[in-house]
Protein backbone atom coordinates (compact mmCIF):
# COMPACT_ATOMS: atom_id res chain seq x y z
CA UNK A 1 0.00 0.00 0.00
CA UNK A 2 1.45 3.38 -0.82
CA UNK A 3 2.69 5.85 1.64
CA UNK A 4 -0.03 8.46 1.34
CA UNK A 5 -3.02 5.83 1.48
CA UNK A 6 -2.15 4.64 4.91
CA UNK A 7 -1.57 7.86 5.84
CA UNK A 8 -4.99 9.22 5.03
CA UNK A 9 -6.90 5.52 7.03
CA UNK A 10 -4.57 6.11 9.97
CA UNK A 11 -6.11 9.54 9.79
CA UNK A 12 -10.14 8.53 8.59
CA UNK A 13 -9.67 5.95 11.65
CA UNK A 14 -8.23 8.57 14.52
CA UNK A 15 -10.83 10.98 13.49
CA UNK A 16 -13.70 8.28 13.67
CA UNK A 17 -12.06 6.96 17.31
CA UNK A 18 -12.58 10.38 18.19
CA UNK A 19 -16.19 10.45 17.59
CA UNK A 20 -16.69 7.75 20.07
CA UNK A 21 -17.98 8.56 23.67
CA UNK A 22 -14.93 6.72 25.85
CA UNK A 23 -15.42 5.64 29.77
CA UNK A 24 -14.13 8.76 31.38
CA UNK A 25 -14.32 11.16 28.50
CA UNK A 26 -16.16 14.64 28.91
CA UNK A 27 -19.59 14.54 27.43
CA UNK A 28 -20.87 17.90 26.87
CA UNK A 29 -24.50 18.46 28.21
CA UNK A 30 -27.06 21.61 27.85
CA UNK A 31 -26.93 23.61 31.19
CA UNK A 32 -29.92 22.62 32.94
CA UNK A 33 -30.49 25.38 35.47
CA UNK A 34 -33.67 24.10 37.30
CA UNK A 35 -31.47 21.15 38.03
CA UNK A 36 -28.24 22.62 39.24
CA UNK A 37 -30.35 25.25 41.57
CA UNK A 38 -32.92 22.98 42.54
CA UNK A 39 -31.89 22.41 46.18
CA UNK A 40 -31.03 26.46 46.61
CA UNK A 41 -34.42 27.32 44.97
CA UNK A 42 -36.14 25.85 47.88
CA UNK A 43 -34.36 27.78 50.61
CA UNK A 44 -36.71 29.94 52.60
CA UNK A 45 -33.40 31.90 54.25
CA UNK A 46 -32.40 34.33 51.25
CA UNK A 47 -33.64 37.79 51.14
CA UNK A 48 -35.97 39.19 48.53
CA UNK A 49 -34.41 40.75 45.43
CA UNK A 50 -35.34 43.52 44.11
CA UNK A 51 -34.60 44.00 40.27
CA UNK A 52 -33.56 47.21 38.98
CA UNK A 53 -33.45 48.42 35.14
CA UNK A 54 -31.48 50.78 33.31
CA UNK A 55 -31.57 53.76 30.88
CA UNK A 56 -34.93 52.94 28.56
CA UNK A 57 -35.79 49.48 30.71
CA UNK A 58 -39.62 50.71 31.47
CA UNK A 59 -42.69 51.51 29.79
CA UNK A 60 -44.02 54.71 29.54
CA UNK A 61 -47.50 55.78 29.39
CA UNK A 62 -49.19 59.18 29.40
CA UNK A 63 -51.31 59.24 32.89
CA UNK A 64 -54.32 61.36 31.11
CA UNK A 65 -54.84 59.68 28.56
CA UNK A 66 -53.29 56.02 29.23
CA UNK A 67 -51.78 56.02 26.07
CA UNK A 68 -48.69 53.72 25.67
CA UNK A 69 -45.40 56.53 24.62
CA UNK A 70 -42.79 54.03 25.06
CA UNK A 71 -42.24 50.22 25.20
CA UNK A 72 -43.83 48.99 22.11
CA UNK A 73 -42.90 48.81 18.63
CA UNK A 74 -44.36 51.37 17.07
CA UNK A 75 -43.18 54.12 19.96
CA UNK A 76 -40.12 53.32 18.19
CA UNK A 77 -40.81 53.43 14.90
CA UNK A 78 -42.99 56.26 15.02
CA UNK A 79 -43.64 59.40 17.71
CA UNK A 80 -47.09 61.55 17.68
CA UNK A 81 -46.41 65.31 18.69
CA UNK A 82 -48.87 64.94 21.50
CA UNK A 83 -47.02 62.19 23.52
CA UNK A 84 -43.88 63.38 23.43
CA UNK A 85 -40.46 61.52 24.77
CA UNK A 86 -38.98 64.96 25.54
CA UNK A 87 -39.11 66.67 29.27
CA UNK A 88 -39.80 70.11 29.51
CA UNK A 89 -36.79 72.69 29.83
CA UNK A 90 -38.62 75.78 31.39
CA UNK A 91 -38.90 75.15 35.12
CA UNK A 92 -36.02 76.53 37.62
CA UNK A 93 -35.48 73.71 38.92
CA UNK A 94 -34.77 70.55 36.94
CA UNK A 95 -36.96 68.63 39.57
CA UNK A 96 -39.78 70.75 38.22
CA UNK A 97 -39.74 70.02 34.51
CA UNK A 98 -41.99 67.35 34.69
CA UNK A 99 -44.74 66.00 31.89
CA UNK A 100 -47.80 63.56 31.97
CA UNK A 101 -45.65 60.12 31.47
CA UNK A 102 -45.31 57.31 33.89
CA UNK A 103 -43.91 54.52 33.99
CA UNK A 104 -46.26 50.95 34.18
CA UNK A 105 -44.26 48.29 33.44
CA UNK A 106 -40.58 46.68 32.69
CA UNK A 107 -39.31 46.46 29.24
CA UNK A 108 -39.39 42.51 28.97
CA UNK A 109 -39.65 42.46 25.16
CA UNK A 110 -40.02 44.45 22.31
CA UNK A 111 -41.29 43.37 18.74
CA UNK A 112 -40.74 39.82 19.56
CA UNK A 113 -36.84 40.62 21.34
CA UNK A 114 -36.46 39.63 25.02
CA UNK A 115 -34.96 42.18 27.17
CA UNK A 116 -35.70 41.49 30.87
CA UNK A 117 -38.40 38.82 30.39
CA UNK A 118 -35.55 36.00 30.47
CA UNK A 119 -33.78 37.29 33.55
CA UNK A 120 -37.51 37.51 35.52
CA UNK A 121 -38.45 34.09 34.87
CA UNK A 122 -35.28 32.49 35.63
CA UNK A 123 -35.77 34.28 38.90
CA UNK A 124 -39.00 32.39 39.01
CA UNK A 125 -38.55 28.83 37.30
CA UNK A 126 -35.24 28.54 38.20
CA UNK A 127 -34.45 30.40 41.74
CA UNK A 128 -37.56 29.51 43.02
CA UNK A 129 -38.40 33.53 44.15
CA UNK A 130 -42.14 34.64 43.92
CA UNK A 131 -42.75 37.95 42.01
CA UNK A 132 -44.84 40.52 44.29
CA UNK A 133 -46.31 43.79 43.50
CA UNK A 134 -43.67 46.52 44.70
CA UNK A 135 -46.36 49.29 44.82
CA UNK A 136 -48.72 46.66 46.96
CA UNK A 137 -45.91 43.79 48.78
CA UNK A 138 -47.32 41.26 50.74
CA UNK A 139 -45.41 39.05 53.26
CA UNK A 140 -44.12 35.73 51.47
CA UNK A 141 -43.24 37.49 48.12
CA UNK A 142 -39.40 37.28 47.18
CA UNK A 143 -39.06 39.03 43.89
CA UNK A 144 -39.73 42.54 43.30
CA UNK A 145 -39.83 44.80 39.75
CA UNK A 146 -38.28 48.36 40.55
CA UNK A 147 -39.85 50.53 37.62
CA UNK A 148 -39.04 54.08 36.83
CA UNK A 149 -38.84 56.75 34.71
CA UNK A 150 -35.15 56.67 33.32
CA UNK A 151 -35.24 60.24 31.65
CA UNK A 152 -35.40 61.97 35.22
CA UNK A 153 -32.90 62.38 37.88
CA UNK A 154 -31.01 59.57 39.62
CA UNK A 155 -31.38 60.98 43.14
CA UNK A 156 -35.39 61.36 42.15
CA UNK A 157 -35.43 57.89 41.55
CA UNK A 158 -33.07 56.75 44.66
CA UNK A 159 -35.65 58.36 46.79
CA UNK A 160 -38.41 55.96 44.56
CA UNK A 161 -36.70 53.17 45.92
CA UNK A 162 -35.92 54.05 49.40
CA UNK A 163 -39.67 54.50 49.61
CA UNK A 164 -40.51 50.38 48.00
CA UNK A 165 -37.70 49.22 50.17
CA UNK A 166 -39.97 50.76 52.98
CA UNK A 167 -42.98 49.05 51.97
CA UNK A 168 -41.05 45.59 51.66
CA UNK A 169 -39.79 45.67 54.70
CA UNK A 170 -43.44 46.57 56.64
CA UNK A 171 -45.51 44.50 54.36
CA UNK A 172 -42.82 41.38 55.74
CA UNK A 173 -43.17 42.60 59.52
CA UNK A 174 -39.80 41.76 60.07
CA UNK A 175 -37.65 44.76 61.27
CA UNK A 176 -34.43 43.77 60.42
CA UNK A 177 -35.23 42.19 56.69
CA UNK A 178 -32.29 42.91 53.96
CA UNK A 179 -33.29 43.06 50.54
CA UNK A 180 -30.33 42.24 47.60
CA UNK A 181 -30.86 44.71 44.66
CA UNK A 182 -30.08 43.02 41.06
CA UNK A 183 -29.55 46.33 39.36
CA UNK A 184 -28.48 46.70 35.26
CA UNK A 185 -27.20 49.39 33.65
CA UNK A 186 -28.10 53.12 34.89
CA UNK A 187 -30.23 51.11 37.63
CA UNK A 188 -26.76 50.22 39.53
CA UNK A 189 -25.88 53.66 40.21
CA UNK A 190 -29.38 54.74 41.38
CA UNK A 191 -28.20 51.19 43.58
CA UNK A 192 -25.29 52.66 44.75
CA UNK A 193 -26.34 56.55 45.68
CA UNK A 194 -29.39 54.98 47.57
CA UNK A 195 -26.58 52.87 49.78
CA UNK A 196 -25.11 55.95 50.81
CA UNK A 197 -27.51 58.38 51.21
CA UNK A 198 -31.11 56.86 51.53
CA UNK A 199 -33.60 59.11 50.34
CA UNK A 200 -31.80 62.37 51.03
CA UNK A 201 -31.01 64.41 48.33
CA UNK A 202 -27.30 65.95 49.29
CA UNK A 203 -26.75 67.18 45.35
CA UNK A 204 -27.21 70.99 46.76
CA UNK A 205 -25.33 70.91 49.69
CA UNK A 206 -21.96 72.77 49.62
CA UNK A 207 -19.23 71.64 50.88
CA UNK A 208 -21.30 67.76 50.25
CA UNK A 209 -21.78 65.64 53.06
CA UNK A 210 -20.23 62.37 54.01
CA UNK A 211 -22.07 59.70 52.97
CA UNK A 212 -24.29 58.38 56.10
CA UNK A 213 -24.96 54.68 54.54
CA UNK A 214 -28.67 55.22 54.94
CA UNK A 215 -29.59 52.84 52.51
CA UNK A 216 -26.69 50.00 53.29
CA UNK A 217 -28.23 49.05 56.56
CA UNK A 218 -31.28 47.37 54.50
CA UNK A 219 -29.17 45.76 51.78
CA UNK A 220 -26.73 42.70 52.08
CA UNK A 221 -25.58 42.17 48.02
CA UNK A 222 -26.04 44.34 44.90
CA UNK A 223 -25.25 42.78 42.21
CA UNK A 224 -24.39 45.31 39.25
CA UNK A 225 -24.28 44.33 35.76
CA UNK A 226 -22.77 46.43 33.24
CA UNK A 227 -23.06 49.27 35.47
CA UNK A 228 -21.19 52.44 34.34
CA UNK A 229 -19.99 53.38 37.69
CA UNK A 230 -17.18 55.71 35.84
CA UNK A 231 -19.76 57.04 32.80
CA UNK A 232 -19.91 55.99 29.59
CA UNK A 233 -18.94 57.70 26.34
CA UNK A 234 -22.08 56.37 24.74
CA UNK A 235 -24.18 58.26 26.80
CA UNK A 236 -22.27 61.38 25.11
CA UNK A 237 -22.67 59.43 21.79
CA UNK A 238 -26.42 59.17 21.88
CA UNK A 239 -26.97 62.49 22.93
CA UNK A 240 -24.81 63.72 19.95
CA UNK A 241 -26.26 60.84 16.78
CA UNK A 242 -29.63 59.77 19.00
CA UNK A 243 -31.27 56.73 19.25
CA UNK A 244 -34.24 55.61 17.00
CA UNK A 245 -36.36 57.87 15.36
CA UNK A 246 -38.24 58.35 18.48
CA UNK A 247 -34.97 60.00 20.38
CA UNK A 248 -32.88 62.26 18.63
CA UNK A 249 -30.75 64.60 20.22
CA UNK A 250 -33.04 67.09 20.96
CA UNK A 251 -35.10 64.78 23.19
CA UNK A 252 -32.26 63.14 24.96
CA UNK A 253 -31.17 66.93 25.51
CA UNK A 254 -33.96 66.72 28.05
CA UNK A 255 -33.19 64.05 29.98
CA UNK A 256 -31.33 64.94 33.52
CA UNK A 257 -30.30 60.96 33.97
CA UNK A 258 -28.32 61.08 31.05
CA UNK A 259 -25.84 63.12 31.52
CA UNK A 260 -25.22 61.69 34.86
CA UNK A 261 -24.06 58.56 32.60
CA UNK A 262 -21.29 60.74 31.34
CA UNK A 263 -17.74 60.54 32.22
CA UNK A 264 -16.62 62.66 35.56
CA UNK A 265 -15.01 66.24 35.30
CA UNK A 266 -11.48 64.50 35.52
CA UNK A 267 -11.58 62.56 32.35
CA UNK A 268 -10.26 63.67 29.12
CA UNK A 269 -12.42 61.80 26.74
CA UNK A 270 -11.30 64.01 23.05
CA UNK A 271 -8.92 63.30 20.89
CA UNK A 272 -7.74 65.54 17.73
CA UNK A 273 -7.05 64.17 14.40
CA UNK A 274 -3.40 63.41 14.88
CA UNK A 275 -4.83 61.24 18.63
CA UNK A 276 -3.29 63.97 20.71
CA UNK A 277 -5.46 64.46 24.20
CA UNK A 278 -7.63 67.45 24.29
CA UNK A 279 -8.27 69.37 27.42
CA UNK A 280 -12.21 69.93 26.71
CA UNK A 281 -14.12 69.66 29.32
CA UNK A 282 -17.89 67.88 28.89
CA UNK A 283 -18.72 69.84 32.21
CA UNK A 284 -18.37 73.67 30.79
CA UNK A 285 -21.97 74.48 28.77
CA UNK A 286 -20.51 76.88 26.80
CA UNK A 287 -18.00 73.73 24.47
CA UNK A 288 -21.52 72.29 24.09
CA UNK A 289 -22.39 75.56 22.22
CA UNK A 290 -19.14 75.91 20.77
CA UNK A 291 -18.57 73.19 19.14
CA UNK A 292 -21.92 72.05 18.32
CA UNK A 293 -23.09 69.40 20.36
CA UNK A 294 -26.16 67.43 21.16
CA UNK A 295 -29.25 69.74 20.73
CA UNK A 296 -26.95 72.85 19.36
CA UNK A 297 -26.18 70.84 16.38
CA UNK A 298 -27.27 71.95 13.39
CA UNK A 299 -30.21 69.34 12.15
CA UNK A 300 -31.50 69.55 15.76
CA UNK A 301 -31.68 73.60 15.87
CA UNK A 302 -33.13 73.41 12.25
CA UNK A 303 -35.93 70.55 13.43
CA UNK A 304 -36.40 73.08 16.69
CA UNK A 305 -36.69 75.41 14.89
CA UNK A 306 -39.33 74.06 12.95
CA UNK A 307 -41.08 73.14 15.84
CA UNK A 308 -41.82 76.73 17.15
CA UNK A 309 -45.02 77.75 18.01
CA UNK A 310 -46.31 80.29 15.26
CA UNK A 311 -47.94 83.27 17.33
CA UNK A 312 -46.81 86.25 15.70
CA UNK A 313 -44.02 86.70 17.37
CA UNK A 314 -40.45 87.28 15.32
CA UNK A 315 -38.89 83.94 14.36
CA UNK A 316 -35.49 84.94 14.92
CA UNK A 317 -36.26 86.34 18.70
CA UNK A 318 -38.94 82.80 19.75
CA UNK A 319 -35.05 80.95 18.71
CA UNK A 320 -33.10 83.24 20.37
CA UNK A 321 -34.92 82.60 23.66
CA UNK A 322 -35.11 79.43 23.18
CA UNK A 323 -31.40 78.97 22.90
CA UNK A 324 -30.78 80.94 26.29
CA UNK A 325 -33.27 78.40 28.16
CA UNK A 326 -31.70 75.46 26.76
CA UNK A 327 -28.00 76.76 27.21
CA UNK A 328 -29.10 77.54 31.07
CA UNK A 329 -31.29 73.73 31.58
CA UNK A 330 -27.61 71.98 30.18
CA UNK A 331 -25.79 73.98 32.99
CA UNK A 332 -27.86 73.12 35.13
CA UNK A 333 -27.85 69.54 34.26
CA UNK A 334 -24.35 69.42 33.98
CA UNK A 335 -23.60 70.75 37.15
CA UNK A 336 -26.25 68.13 38.81
CA UNK A 337 -24.72 65.28 36.81
CA UNK A 338 -21.16 66.23 38.53
CA UNK A 339 -22.20 66.55 41.95
CA UNK A 340 -24.01 63.24 41.65
CA UNK A 341 -20.57 61.43 40.69
CA UNK A 342 -18.94 63.52 43.32
CA UNK A 343 -21.57 62.05 45.66
CA UNK A 344 -20.86 58.74 44.50
CA UNK A 345 -17.20 59.49 44.55
CA UNK A 346 -17.32 59.52 48.33
CA UNK A 347 -15.97 56.31 50.32
CA UNK A 348 -16.17 55.43 53.96
CA UNK A 349 -16.21 52.13 56.15
CA UNK A 350 -19.77 51.24 56.65
CA UNK A 351 -20.16 50.63 53.00
CA UNK A 352 -18.53 47.72 53.37
CA UNK A 353 -20.74 46.07 54.69
CA UNK A 354 -22.95 45.48 51.57
CA UNK A 355 -20.90 42.74 49.20
CA UNK A 356 -21.02 44.31 45.64
CA UNK A 357 -20.44 41.68 42.51
CA UNK A 358 -20.01 43.13 39.07
CA UNK A 359 -21.04 41.16 36.10
CA UNK A 360 -19.87 42.22 32.98
CA UNK A 361 -18.25 41.65 29.13
CA UNK A 362 -14.48 41.95 28.00
CA UNK A 363 -15.24 40.92 24.15
CA UNK A 364 -16.62 43.83 22.25
CA UNK A 365 -14.62 47.16 21.18
CA UNK A 366 -16.63 49.69 23.17
CA UNK A 367 -16.18 53.89 23.14
CA UNK A 368 -13.95 55.88 25.56
CA UNK A 369 -13.06 58.75 23.45
CA UNK A 370 -14.15 60.91 20.58
CA UNK A 371 -12.47 63.03 18.17
CA UNK A 372 -13.01 66.49 18.16
CA UNK A 373 -11.80 67.75 14.21
CA UNK A 374 -12.80 70.68 11.46
CA UNK A 375 -14.90 70.18 8.38
CA UNK A 376 -15.33 72.87 5.91
CA UNK A 377 -15.38 75.41 8.94
CA UNK A 378 -17.41 73.52 11.15
CA UNK A 379 -16.63 71.56 14.13
CA UNK A 380 -17.38 68.24 14.20
CA UNK A 381 -17.41 64.60 15.91
CA UNK A 382 -15.86 61.52 15.32
CA UNK A 383 -16.54 58.01 17.15
CA UNK A 384 -14.37 55.90 14.84
CA UNK A 385 -11.41 56.55 13.03
CA UNK A 386 -13.28 55.74 9.86
CA UNK A 387 -16.15 58.57 10.52
CA UNK A 388 -13.12 61.34 9.97
CA UNK A 389 -13.16 62.80 6.16
CA UNK A 390 -10.87 60.75 3.84
CA UNK A 391 -8.21 62.35 2.21
CA UNK A 392 -6.74 64.02 5.38
CA UNK A 393 -3.13 64.60 5.78
CA UNK A 394 -3.32 62.91 9.50
CA UNK A 395 -1.96 59.80 10.52
CA UNK A 396 -4.58 56.70 10.63
CA UNK A 397 -5.35 56.66 13.91
CA UNK A 398 -5.57 53.25 15.88
CA UNK A 399 -9.15 51.92 16.72
CA UNK A 400 -7.10 51.14 20.46
CA UNK A 401 -7.06 54.91 21.23
CA UNK A 402 -10.76 55.01 20.67
CA UNK A 403 -12.06 51.69 22.09
CA UNK A 404 -11.61 49.66 25.26
CA UNK A 405 -12.88 46.24 25.82
CA UNK A 406 -16.31 45.68 27.10
CA UNK A 407 -19.94 45.24 26.13
CA UNK A 408 -20.49 48.06 23.70
CA UNK A 409 -21.96 50.79 25.65
CA UNK A 410 -19.44 50.35 29.43
CA UNK A 411 -16.31 49.60 29.52
CA UNK A 412 -14.82 46.84 32.17
CA UNK A 413 -12.77 49.26 33.41
CA UNK A 414 -15.76 51.74 34.10
CA UNK A 415 -17.71 48.61 35.63
CA UNK A 416 -14.72 48.14 37.85
CA UNK A 417 -14.66 52.03 38.74
CA UNK A 418 -11.52 52.50 36.92
CA UNK A 419 -11.44 55.44 34.38
CA UNK A 420 -7.96 55.05 32.26
CA UNK A 421 -8.60 58.73 30.59
CA UNK A 422 -8.43 60.34 34.14
CA UNK A 423 -5.13 62.72 34.12
CA UNK A 424 -5.35 61.97 37.93
CA UNK A 425 -4.95 58.51 37.71
CA UNK A 426 -7.39 55.37 38.09
CA UNK A 427 -10.66 56.79 40.02
CA UNK A 428 -11.91 55.32 43.16
CA UNK A 429 -11.93 51.53 43.38
CA UNK A 430 -14.68 50.07 44.45
CA UNK A 431 -14.22 46.35 46.46
CA UNK A 432 -16.02 43.67 44.90
CA UNK A 433 -16.31 39.90 46.87
CA UNK A 434 -16.51 38.99 43.08
CA UNK A 435 -16.50 40.07 39.64
CA UNK A 436 -17.53 37.75 36.35
CA UNK A 437 -16.95 38.24 32.74
CA UNK A 438 -19.01 36.95 29.56
CA UNK A 439 -19.09 38.10 26.50
CA UNK A 440 -22.34 39.77 25.27
CA UNK A 441 -23.49 42.72 24.22
CA UNK A 442 -25.13 45.59 27.22
CA UNK A 443 -28.48 44.90 26.25
CA UNK A 444 -28.59 40.92 26.75
CA UNK A 445 -26.32 40.88 29.63
CA UNK A 446 -29.59 40.18 31.76
CA UNK A 447 -30.66 37.32 29.54
CA UNK A 448 -27.03 35.57 29.59
CA UNK A 449 -27.25 32.12 30.91
CA UNK A 450 -23.47 31.96 31.80
CA UNK A 451 -24.67 35.41 33.75
CA UNK A 452 -27.69 33.84 35.60
CA UNK A 453 -26.18 30.80 36.62
CA UNK A 454 -23.86 32.73 38.34
CA UNK A 455 -26.23 34.96 39.73
CA UNK A 456 -27.77 32.23 41.48
CA UNK A 457 -24.41 31.11 43.19
CA UNK A 458 -24.16 34.82 44.64
CA UNK A 459 -28.02 35.28 45.58
CA UNK A 460 -27.47 31.82 47.64
CA UNK A 461 -24.28 33.33 49.20
CA UNK A 462 -21.91 30.65 47.61
CA UNK A 463 -20.31 32.98 44.69
CA UNK A 464 -18.03 34.83 46.51
CA UNK A 465 -14.62 35.65 45.92
CA UNK A 466 -12.02 37.50 47.81
CA UNK A 467 -9.42 39.41 46.08
CA UNK A 468 -6.30 40.63 48.14
CA UNK A 469 -6.65 44.45 47.88
CA UNK A 470 -6.24 46.07 44.52
CA UNK A 471 -7.83 45.15 41.06
CA UNK A 472 -10.62 42.87 42.04
CA UNK A 473 -10.10 38.89 40.86
CA UNK A 474 -11.80 38.15 37.51
CA UNK A 475 -13.47 34.71 37.07
CA UNK A 476 -15.63 33.65 33.81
Amino acid sequence: MPPEKSFRRAGLALLLLSLVPLPGCAVFHKLDMEEVHHHTAQRTDRNPVIFLHGFLGSKLENADTGRSVWGRMRNILTRSHRDGLALPIEARSLADDRDALVPYSICDSVGGIDYYGPILRALQDVGGYEQGDIEHPHAGETLYVFTYDWRRDNVETARALSEAIERIRAAHGQPGLKVDLVAHSMGGLVARYYLKYGATDVLGHDPMPSPTYAGAANVDKVILIGTPNEGSMMAFRILNRGISRSLPPQVLFTMPAVYQMLPGREARPFVDEDGQTLDLSLYDPDNWVKYSWSAFRPEAQAALRRGLPRHGRNDGQQFHALREQMRGFLAQALERADRFQRALAQVGVQEDRVKFYAFGSDCIPTLTRAIVHQENGAWRLAFAPEDLPPGGSHPALPRELLFSPGDGSVTLDSLLAQDPTSQEGPGPVMSFASTVFVCESHGFLPKNPTFQNNLFYVLAGAGEVHPPTGRPVATR
